[in-house]
């Protein structure tokens, strides 16, 4: 009986550490996906992954699921030979009807789900848009205005966003890239003081459209 005992109260002992840290872990897992992983393929790779472990765990629950069967069965056996008195008890809280395990794997199951449908969607982004600005790019943009300018201009350059913007040589159509703004002006120390912003349409190391703050975009290779 002790024996029993023993074998019930390790296996609740294992299956709350599983069905709370597993899950905890997975939720952090994602965030850090979501926010360091590029989009498009490398993400859509660590969705493939997640779908890996959501599987693993499903196959735990499972198997705990027969462990259970397997010493009910053997409880009402030794009810039989013994009494219930000399049976171990552990009932079960039906307070609250649905189960844990229930409602933890529908959620990440939906959650899942949300992520892969995140990485599809951002895989497609990716395609239209093409590649973020590269650092290539931005060099491209310091060059022109050194040398239009004055080479001693101290660039500044927002992080770039999606975006499809009308294309100013065809009516109607759209040129989609990463959409961001660009700010220069002469050092501190030099005494000068000739503040300028412009925005910019990318495509990788492309930059494609462009526009003073304020002015309509037209095509950098007309500039």
């Amino acid at each position: 009986m002790r024996a029993l005992y023993d074998i019930r109260v390790k296996e609740a002992h294992h299956y709350n550490t599983l069905i709370w840290a597993f899950p905890l872990a997975y939720a952090t897992l994602l965030a850090a996906e979501a926010k360091l992983l590029d989009p498009g393929g490398p993400l859509l790779i660590a969705a493939v992954f997640n779908v890996t472990l959501c599987y693993v765990f499903a196959r735990h629950l499972r198997t705990r699921k027969f462990i259970q069967k397997a010493l009910k069965f053997t409880e009402k056996k030794l009810e039989g030979l013994y009494g219930s008195d000399f049976v171990p008890g552990f009932p079960a809280d039906r307070r609250f009807p649905p189960k844990a395990t229930t409602v933890i794997s529908l959620s990440m199951g939906v959650v899942t789900a949300l992520f892969i449908w995140h990485a599809v969607h951002s895989m497609w982004d990716s395609t239209n848009h093409g590649p973020p600005p590269t650092d290539a790019c931005r060099q491209a943009i310091r060059d022109h205005f050194h040398q239009a300018i004055s080479p001693s201009l101290v660039f500044t350059f927002k992080e770039a966003s999606r975006a499809s913007l009308d294309d100013p040589d065809k009516p109607g159509n759209k040129v989609d890239g990463w959409l961001f703004e660009a700010t220069w002006d002469f050092p501190p120390t030099s005494g000068s003081h000739l503040p300028m912003a412009s925005r910019f349409l990318a495509r990788g190391d492309t930059v494609v459209l462009y526009a003073p703050l304020g002015a309509d975009f037209r095509r950098w290779e007309k500039r």
